[in-house]
Order: C-alpha cells, then structure tokens, then sequence
C-alpha cells in the first residue's frame, strides 16, 4: 500500500531531501537583486533574478552586519549560501551567508573604498595649483591618434597662440595608467605654464586608468597647474579630484587653459584710454594746484615768513626757560622750609642748649619707669658722653 503524508510530513521530507544534497548545502549564485525588503529586525528579505528566473532569499541579520556594501534592487551580486525549505508554506527559498557585488558593481566598490581612503589621507584637499593667466607653453597628456588632441590644439589656438607640446599616451586599457604617469613626467623636461590630461568620450569603463591609485597620488602633488579633460558629464573620476581644474570636454580645457585673443585685445584697449584719461586728468590737476601755489602770498616771500616763525620760537624758547626757573626756585624754598622743620626735631640740637640725652640699650630714656636700680645708661652732652650705672631712683 503507498504511503500517506499528510502535508507537514511531506513538507519535512522534501526540506530533508533538499538539506541531504551537498550540492545545495555550500551553492554560489549569481543575480540581481529585486524585490529588497530591509525588516526592522534586521533581516533582509528579497529576491534575486536573471533574464529566465528569479528565486526567493533571506539573509539573517547576523550575516547582513557583515556585508561590506550597502545593496539595493539593481545591484548585480554574488551570493554564497544554502537552500532549504520553509515548511509553515512549503517554498524553498535560497538563505543568503555571504553576499559581494558582482561585475560591474564590484569595479564600483573597489573604485568607492579607493576613494574614501583617499579622502581619509586628505589627498583631494592638497592645495592646487593656480592656472597661469598668459601661459606661453601649454603640455598636452593625451592619445596622439584620438579626436581629443585635434580639438585641443584647435580650442587653444582659436583664443591665443602659446607654444603646444603634446606627450601621446594611451588613454584606456591596462597600461593606460603607467603609460599617462610617464608622459606626465617627461613633460617635467619643459619650461610648461599648465598641462591638460585628456581622453574623449567612449564608455564609463574607459574611466579606469584614470581612477588608478598611483597616477592620482602623482598627480595631486605634480609642480605644476594641471587640467583634466577625460570624460562627458555623465562620466567622472577620481583624477578630477586632484587637477587644478577639472573639464567637461578637450574644448571646455582649452577655452579653460588660455585666454581669449579678441577679449584681450578689448581689454588692452580699454584699459589704454582708461589710463590716457587718468593722466590727463592728474596733469590738469596739478599744473592747478602749482599755479595756486605760485599765486600764495607764502611763497611769493618766503624769507619774511622765515623770521616770522623765528621769532615765535624765540618767544615759546623765553617763556619755557621762564617757567623752569620759577619751578626751580619754588622747589628750593619748599627744601629749605623742610630741612629747618627737620632740624627743629633732631633731639642732638638740644644739646648745645645744656641739656643732655639718656640712652638705654640703643632706647631714649623719657621716664623713670624706663630704669631699674644698677641699669648702666649713656649720658649724651654736647661734647662726649658719660657711662654711669643707677643706684637710687626718685620719682615725682
């Protein structure tokens, strides 16, 4: 008799049998990404899918703080993990360990880390160099067969008319890089004001060399005034970063690199009459203000001016010398006046008048009570002094 599953059971079965296959177990994927749902709980649930086919996913929250990118529906990716079946509805669905881009979206990653680092070293905030205003010799970095060349020259030459060096390179594949570097350094041979890298159009891919990690590097401190000509405006790398500054186009970089002719020309003239009228207005300004001056009773006879003003430092001379000597005396009198007031004080005068002073351990003695009975004391008299030592002491 066959055997009966009711649905639970064959669910479990078909998990079991799913699980068993070691081909399932450990199985890399390859898709797109569709149907992304980003749970609160930190799971991600989504689908990934190619031209045919699409298949359920789900990426525990554990292996998505894992994942060094920020996916999205779109993104090409390459997903290691295992199938197994939800039996509570009976899908099967692909559980997701490990997820990276793929492809493109990997070159993209790689070109993203590439620049935060970069940015982290503080390589796009170097100081640039500034464009020089009349360049005399311009450097052009660039394919010597492509159309960026002929439109280069022809910008530049159609504005002013500096001296061109072109240094041919390749612009695009895997010795693009090495090749640029290279060119960038024998243009350090020549007396340069600027040099312009430029590519063209052509795919976003073509990029790449100019993405690379050491011509960036050398680029950012290069000696001198650099312009980057190496995509449309879609298109963008990390050389544009570092250039003094960065183009859309071959002919925006030339019209960016010189001068127009013509408005230099205008310029020039303008500024002629503005300074032939600034000069004829000064002339006229001043032959007025020397006739003025030559009209001035002042200069008409300076010498009487002269004694004037002689006089009158004569007179201040008088005066000051007057107010020194009043000061002078002033202060002498008031001398006079304290040094009598101070004699009057100093008790050693009062000995030429018969009285005398009494001296007791280096202390005037002003009152008995300042003795006791065989205290020695020092009689001061206007001649000497006398040593004599108390033997009876009468108060009152």
């Amino acid at each position: 008799m066959e055997k009966i599953y009711n649905v639970t059971l064959l669910n479990q079965y078909i998990k079991n049998l799913i699980e068993g296959d070691f081909n399932l177990t450990n199985v890399l994927v390859v898709g797109e990404i569709c149907n992304l749902n980003k749970h609160y709980t930190g799971h991600y649930y989504f689908s990934i899918k190619d031209e045919n086919s699409k298949i359920s996913c789900m990426m525990f929250s554990f292996n998505v703080n894992k994942l060094k990118f920020d996916c999205k529906n779109g993104d090409e990716v390459l997903i290691k993990g295992y199938v197994s079946v939800y039996e509570k509805n009976g899908s099967y669905q692909l559980y997701v360990q490990q997820m990276e881009p793929y492809g493109k979206g990997k070159e993209l990653l790689k070109l993203e880390e590439l620049k935060k680092k970069l940015k982290a070293e503080g390589i796009f905030d170097l100081e640039k160099k500034k464009l020089v205003k009349f360049p005399k010799n311009i450097g052009l970095v660039t394919s010597k067969s492509g159309a960026a060349v002929q439109d280069l020259i022809h910008s530049i030459q159609s504005r002013y008319n500096p001296q061109i060096y072109v240094f041919p390179c390749l612009v695009q594949g895997e010795n693009a890089p090495k090749s640029i570097l290279n060119s960038l350094k024998n243009a350090l041979d020549y007396q340069l004001d600027a040099v312009i890298i430029a590519r063209g159009g052509g795919a976003n891919e073509d990029l790449s060399a100019f993405n690379d990690e050491e011509l960036v590097r050398y680029v950012s401190t290069y000696p001198l005034p650099t312009i980057s000509a190496i995509g449309h405006q879609i298109d963008s790398s990390l050389l544009d970063l570092v250039v003094s500054a960065s183009c859309i186009t071959p002919t925006e970089a030339g019209v960016k690199s010189v001068p127009n002719k013509s408005e230099l020309l205008d310029y020039i003239k303008s500024t002629n009459q503005y300074l032939s009228s600034l000069i004829n207005r000064l002339v006229d300004n001043y032959t007025k203000r020397l006739l003025y001056l030559n009209a001035s009773k002042g200069l008409q006879n300076p010498l009487d001016k002269y004694v004037t003003k002689l006089k009158e430092v004569e007179k201040y001379q008088l005066t000051i010398n007057n107010l020194i000597s009043n000061k002078i005396k002033s202060y002498i009198n008031k001398l006079e006046v304290s040094y009598s007031k101070l004699n009057a004080l100093n008790p050693y005068l009062l000995l030429n008048k018969g009285y005398s002073l009494l001296i007791k351990d280096d202390e005037i003695i002003t009152t008995t009570d300042q003795l006791e009975i065989d205290d020695t004391i020092e009689i001061n008299l206007k001649d000497g002094k006398v040593i004599s030592k108390v033997i009876e002491i009468k108060k009152g």
